[in-house]
């Protein structure tokens, strides 16, 4: 009898043994299926997609762009980085180019680094917002990416015909779709009286080009088969079904409404290298970001469905006023026409003057001032001594409590 006793305890610790088995197969199996995808993750979050694109070669990088989108509105922003931008990184431990960072130290630390000169730091030293997502092309893997899309569209101004000892550069003009090899000498023909930025807005074009790509052949491209392809092109910091769930996202942007800006500053020449050191301490580019991120998440499509035009007056003694103050509105996207001295200059007040009575696009352009003191142009009177006959959308009389970035 202790016999069959033990042989039924040693059935059941040995069916015990294997349910248990099953059940450590069967957890596994589900965490490795019902793993997060962080595309999704952001998603259901409503989370602005932030993607940090760097098109490169051996030795550089061509173009870096950091692209944010928002999938609730559709909407999507893009910052050039230059990759002479100037600072004193502590990646590096030094005054450099942010593209030696990259070179030096790889992306995850140059993404780090975009990440602190664009956003603010939070009480925990931490950045507000993060970079999720990075995307490098190589100037190979962009060849074999344009010829598998069948080409870019681009706009050239005037046909090019460059011809050196090593190379020929010829280019048609207008808006023309260019193959790999046209493509290759878009990015890298030089002209005696361009400059660096002229390459450097260039090598955006591309990068945007290649966004509106993916949204001219989407149905295409949101094949399964074509995605797969499409990520062979391409390394990214998360895994391949996941960068095909980002580039569906991606698809969905509307390139023609997007309005790419740059990081705006001043030149310094630093070790016979020419850099470009952001505007107030680097401020300026993380204020634009903020605007830019507040603008994507609105629900009002039409207050933001445009590039706006702002006249700057300026309404005080302060020599050079207005026009550093257009070149400060131009960093966040407005288009700026030719500053000029108001009717008078002792305004104490600044005052924006809202000709379109757009009160969403007013608001956003008041806050980043921190001017509330708005006028729309309909209700004024001829007392007020307000030019009412201009052609700009906004238009702003600095007055002496501007100290040059912000009223007081």
């Amino acid at each position: 009898m202790s016999g069959k006793i033990k042989k039924i305890r040693e059935q059941s610790y040995l069916f015990l043994i294997l349910s248990l088995a099953v059940l450590v197969a069967v957890a596994f199996v589900l965490f490795f299926s019902l793993k997060s995808n962080p595309i999704d993750e952001l998603l259901e979050n409503e989370q602005i997609l932030n993607v940090l694109f760097v098109l490169h070669d051996d030795n550089k990088i061509i173009a870096s762009d950091l692209l944010m989108f928002y999938p609730g509105t559709k909407r999507s922003a893009m910052f050039h980085i230059p990759d002479r931008t100037g600072n004193i990184w502590t990646s590096i431990d030094r005054t450099a180019p942010i593209g030696d960072i990259y070179l030096e130290k790889g992306m995850s630390v140059y993404r780090k680094e975009v990440e602190d000169l664009f956003f603010e730091k939070t009480k925990n030293s931490g950045n507000s917002v993060r970079i999720p997502f990075t995307i490098e092309i190589s100037i190979d893997q962009l060849t074999e990416l344009v010829d598998f899309v069948g080409g870019l569209r681009l706009f050239i101004p005037s046909p090019i015909d460059i011809r050196t000892e090593d190379e020929i550069f010829l280019l048609p003009s207008g808006s023309v779709r260019l193959d790999a090899d046209k493509v290759y000498s878009y990015l890298y023909y030089s002209e005696e009286d361009e400059t660096y930025f002229d390459v450097q807005e260039r090598a955006q074009n591309v990068v945007v080009s290649l966004l509106g790509t993916l949204s001219e052949k989407r149905e295409k491209i949101n094949s399964k088969r074509v995605m797969t392809e499409l990520s062979k092109f391409m390394t990214a910091n998360i895994e391949k079904k996941h960068l095909k769930r980002l580039l569906e996202e991606l698809s969905s942007i509307d390139s023609e409404k997007l309005a790419p800006q740059t990081i705006s500053g001043y030149t310094k020449s630093v070790d016979g290298i020419d850099l470009l050191f952001p505007y107030y301490d680097g401020q300026l580019i993380k204020d634009s970001c903020k605007v830019s991120m507040q603008t994507l998440v609105m629900e009002n499509e039409m207050a933001f469905s445009r590039t706006y035009e702002l006249e700057i007056q300026n309404g005080t003694t302060v020599q050079g006023l207005a026009r550093n103050t257009s070149i400060l509105l131009q960093g966040i996207g407005y288009n700026v026409l030719p500053s000029k001295n108001a009717d008078r200059n002792d305004y104490e007040k600044t005052v924006i003057i809202d000709h379109i009575d757009n009160k969403d696009v007013v608001k956003a352009l008041g806050d980043f001032i921190n001017c509330d003191n708005i006028i729309v142009d309909e209700i004024q009177d001829n007392s007020s001594g307000l030019d009412s006959s201009s052609k700009a959308d906004f238009t702003i009389i600095l007055g002496k409590d501007f100290d040059g970035r912000r009223v007081n």
